[in-house]
């Protein structure tokens, strides 16, 4: 199995968690699990995956902080799919890369301070309104103009 390139089980009713032996296949490029009912964290190997070049996690109930480091995720970009997953949150690592668009929406974050938006904010640019409430006003009982300047801030994570 080591020289599988590519895996989609997509629409299997698969439950349980993601086997972090994945991160074993080191030859493969395409990883699609999404719409099925997997759970808990995703493997933090599977960010290593050197020819990688999709990542499809969406629809299912992963939870946890979103393993992969800012190299990962700028590299993939919008190739990486974790719409739906409303357990999963974004760590700042991710949130401070400045780019532009990843496919999260429904991904709660955690990390709404000051400190992410002043150094990379300006990278960023907001696309779409879709996504407000579950990245913002989940994360904030209060709507005040700096918490509302740091939701637009992670809009831009969540297009759809």
């Amino acid at each position: 199995m080591a020289g599988l390139v590519s895996i989609d089980l997509a629409y299997t009713w698969l439950v349980g968690t993601i086997p972090a032996s994945v991160a074993r296949l080191c030859n493969l490029t395409y990883l699609s699990l999404n719409h099925n009912r997997l759970t808990r964290a995703i493997p933090s190997g599977l960010g290593g995956l050197p020819l990688i070049h999709d990542l499809d996690f969406s629809y299912n109930r992963l939870s946890g902080q979103v393993p992969f480091w800012k190299e990962v995720v700028e590299w993939l970009g919008p190739k990486l799919k974790l719409t739906g997953n409303d357990g999963l949150c974004l760590g700042s690592e991710i949130v401070s890369t400045g780019i532009v668009r990843v496919d999260v929406n429904g991904c709660i974050s955690d990390n709404v301070d000051g400190s992410v938006v002043s150094s990379s904010g300006s990278s960023l640019r907001l696309d779409s309104w879709y996504g407000l409430r579950a990245c913002c006003l989940l994360t904030s009982s209060r709507y005040d103009t700096s918490v509302l300047f740091h939701c637009f801030f992670l809009l831009s994570f969540c297009l759809p």
